[in-house]
């Protein structure tokens, strides 16, 4: 593996950029301190760990600590790590140009401190197109709770998204999570140990050196004078001058004896620390035994293993993942630690029984690594086997050309020269999906698909947007909308899949020639899925910073584009990096990335000062930089237009159905249960064995037992409830006003009755249908079949948030209630 120039790929550099941190004076610290810094660094609504980590250096002057805490990382960072083939061989060039590197070594070391310092993050610095060095990430500068990272310690809106954010996470490793890391447990054993020197120090100045006892005459007072005066410059020890006709008595205090308390003390606070960091003590002090000193080495070497069996996970997951974001590609291996060398033969294969109890290991390693031969039946079969493999034509398929009729939504919203790989296995129903196709009896679309493709990219939109901690807030409403329009996008793409799996459908093949084209298809869409959901991940970042920019345009009137800052930039785009625009500027809002499918750029907001100095630009200026034609394209990919304040990532009449016929499209508001291939409510209801819950609450209790529990938002009085993924429903006084009278109540109706029934179906319903009952409006329906009634809970997005609207019981003789697209069932 030669080096390679990674300058096309790496985005920017977190710690290139000026950051600032203050410096940490040494202070002394009581056990108010330690209370103080933890309160602060565990606070729910603003942890701040810098407390903690001026702390943390403090007490690392101790020596036992710095011992213990020093033997636990060198552990780790001094074993040797190999990159080994599936063979088993060793990969020189991985050895030569990744494992045995400073940078590499680096990295070793700083995840050594992850379990002494807790959340750790280093940076791979990129110089002249290599990996030149890893830096660690200054931890007074993360917020890991949040997956922050501040550019300035004192300023918490400034920050990047360490984890999501394109820009910088792909050169960015994190280790620990938000741990706090052993020196938070040990902080109090080190304020207890110095307490304890203190005492002991001064114990021993007035004890540990002999009493001088100087008598004079009583009558001679000067010489009583001189003879203080010769006392006192004999040195420190205490003294006493006495007339010599008088006497002096001391008690013995039995001095030697006193002072082992202040001993035990520290010797205790050591054994303490030593238990943290190592889970024993015999290693760092003299024990009583050889075989207690030997259960005592087993307790540490169990707790080595477990850092490297964690750092193996990092390297073999994240590690290797990096690696290949920034263009170099491991062969098929993986990262382990030398551990031959390291532990004696009858110790290591103990210690690999254990290892394999978590982590499956091939059988080919054990007969390699313990240089024994397999089982003849074993060999025997492997022939069979690859004999019959042979006979079968195994192997891997030779690829197949793309059907005609193909679909590629991003063809003209992709950069240039950017290929989307496949690496795709069909599950359990994207094969029943194949199999009804071929035989005639598929759906509309397939409901178990959709839903797949709705977690993956919904997971994209709450990364960066709550939609159940909040009601009518910006960020609360952005990710509602977002996900709607997720889902209805859903639909475009299964018309999509839909659509090309039959036109790769020829009656004249067997099924196996049909399967091999429905694969290629069925695998070009969920490539497709990946680039959808990093611009789900773009488009939500942009919309949390867009309505961040919003709330604080007083402050912060203007905005500016940023790129990534590598030569992966699109020109069009470079050419917009470090332009600055007015926010009230709703023509230049239209060029708030992302501008494409796969495009990193960014907006950060500024102070009029800010601009001013840099220069205010209009769309005009914008328009020209770009040029007509990447404007095109943009208008074309449905990219022009500020999605922030859209609240949408996707153009719905472009995604998708723009390339599909006419007649091969279907409105999302003529689709019913059969569309999705389910059952009719009476047939799922024979299936039941509850009936329908009839509680005894009339309208009044109802409305009481509301007015006690409500909160005001938006000036109506609304209670908030969770439905089944966790977004907030509330429920305003109105709507009960107006369905807890009249026909409401009657004996047909009952809504009283069934109301303590929401709550559950909106946490638990059996279906939930996006339904668009009116032009352009769309609602949500929850769905909960009986025994003898079925039960419809309906909630819409407003611009204040999700809201119920209505709960009723659905209609026997029809399935009204379930129309549309399938959420959930």
């Amino acid at each position: 593996m030669a080096k390679q120039n990674l300058g096309a790929r790496i985005g920017k550099s977190f710690t290139s950029r000026g950051i600032n941190v203050r410096q940490n004076i040494l202070k002394s610290q009581d056990i108010s301190h330690v209370v103080k810094a933890i309160n602060t660094a565990r606070s729910v609504t603003r942890p701040d760990r810098r407390l903690l980590l001026d702390l943390f250096e403090n007490i690392l002057i101790d020596g036992h600590l710095d011992s213990v805490t020093d033997k636990r990382m060198k552990a780790l960072s001094n074993k040797r790590i190999k990159y080994s083939l599936e063979d088993g061989k060793e990969d020189e060039n991985m050895r030569d140009n990744v494992v045995q590197t400073p940078w590499f070594y680096d990295l070793t070391k700083a995840f050594s401190e992850r379990p002494v310092w807790g959340a750790t993050i280093a940076e791979l610095i990129i110089k002249n197109g290599i990996i030149s060095k890893t830096k660690k990430i200054n931890r007074k500068l993360m917020i890991p709770e949040e997956g922050k990272l501040l550019w300035d310690e004192n300023n918490r809106e400034d920050f990047i998204y360490y984890e999501d954010d394109p820009s910088y996470s792909r050169t960015l490793l994190s280790f620990g999570g938000a741990e706090f890391g052993k020196l938070f447990k040990a902080a109090q054993y080190v304020i207890y140990k110095r307490g304890g020197f203190g005492d002991w120090a001064q114990f021993a100045e007035i004890f540990g050196m002999p009493f001088r006892i100087g008598k004079y005459e009583g009558w001679d007072q000067e010489g009583r004078k001189q003879l203080l005066t010769e006392l006192e410059n004999m040195g420190g020890a205490a003294y006493a001058a006495i007339p010599r006709q008088t006497d002096i008595e001391f008690k013995d205090s039995n001095s030697a004896g006193k002072s082992e308390v202040f001993h035990d003390l520290i010797e205790m606070c050591n054994s303490e620390m030593s238990k943290i960091f190592l889970g024993q003590t015999m290693t760092t002090d003299n024990g009583s035994s050889k075989s207690q000193s030997e259960v005592h080495k087993e307790v540490e070497s169990e707790i080595i293993l477990a850092d490297m069996i964690e750092y193996e996970y990092h390297l073999n997951w994240e590690f290797k993942d990096k690696l290949v974001n920034l263009g170099i590609n491991p062969p098929k291996g993986r990262f382990h630690f030398d551990e031959t060398e390291n532990l004696p033969i009858e110790k290591f294969i103990d210690v690999a029984i254990k290892v394999a109890s978590k982590v499956p290991i091939e059988d080919a390693w054990w007969y390699k690594t313990f240089n024994c031969d397999p089982p003849k039946q074993a060999i025997k079969k492997t022939k069979e086997q690859t004999k019959k493999d042979d006979e079968d034509g195994g192997g891997d398929p030779k690829p197949e050309p793309e059907p005609e009729n193909s679909l590629n939504p991003m063809n003209y919203i992709l950069p240039p020269g950017t290929n989307i790989e496949m690496n795709y296995t069909p599950n359990q129903d994207e094969n029943k999906l194949i199999d009804e196709l071929f035989n005639g009896t598929a759906a509309s679309y397939s409901p178990a698909v959709l839903s797949r493709w709705f977690q993956r990219l919904g997971g994209a939109i709450r990364s960066n947007l709550s939609v159940g901690t909040s009601y009518n807030e910006p960020d609360h409403i952005s990710g509602l909308m977002l996900e709607m329009n997720m889902h209805r996008f859903g639909w475009n793409k299964s018309l999509g899949l839909i659509y090309e799996l039959n036109q790769a459908l020829d009656i004249s093949e067997n099924y196996s020639d049909f399967k091999k084209k429905a694969l290629l298809v069925m695998g070009k869409f969920d490539s497709y899925l990946e680039t959808e959901y990093n611009q789900a991940i773009a488009v939500s970042q942009n919309a949390r910073r867009w309505n961040d920019i919003k709330a604080n345009q007083e402050t912060f009137p203007y905005w500016q584009y940023t790129t990534a800052g590598d030569s992966h930039v699109r020109s069009s785009h470079a050419d917009l990096d470090g332009k600055v625009f007015s926010v009230s500027d709703k023509s230049a809002g239209s060029f708030v990335p992302p501008n494409g499918y796969g495009c990193r750029c960014s907006l950060r907001k500024l102070t009029k000062a800010q601009a001013t100095k840099i220069g205010i630009s209009k769309a005009s200026d914008a328009i020209a930089a770009m040029g007509d034609e990447e404007l095109s394209r943009m208008k074309k990919g449905g990219f022009y237009g500020n999605k922030g304040e859209a609240n949408e990532i996707w153009r719905l009449n472009q995604a998708y159905v723009d390339q599909i016929p006419s007649n091969g499209k279907k409105p999302i508001s003529k689709l019913t249960y059969q569309d999705a291939g389910l059952e009719s409510s009476a047939t799922l209801r024979k299936l039941q064995k509850n009936k329908l819950p009839k509680s005894e609450d009339t309208a009044q209790s109802i409305l009481e037992n509301f007015d006690k529990s409500a909160q005001e938002y938006n000036g109506q009085k609304r209670v908030l409830l969770k439905d089944y993924s966790g977004r907030n429903v509330a429920v305003s006084r109105n709507v009960l006003d107006d369905h807890l009278k009249g026909k409401y109540v009657n004996d047909n109706e009952e809504r009283q009755r069934i109301y303590s029934n929401v709550k559950s179906i909106l946490q638990n319903p059996d279906e939930v249908w996006l339904n668009e009952y009116k032009i352009g409006k769309f609602q949500y329906n929850f769905v909960k079949h009986y025994n003898d009634e079925t039960m419809v809970v309906n909630a819409e997005i407003s611009k204040y948030g999700f809201d119920l609207k209505t709960w009723y019981k659905g209609k026997m003789s029809q399935d009204s209630f379930r129309k549309g697209l399938v959420i959930k069932k």
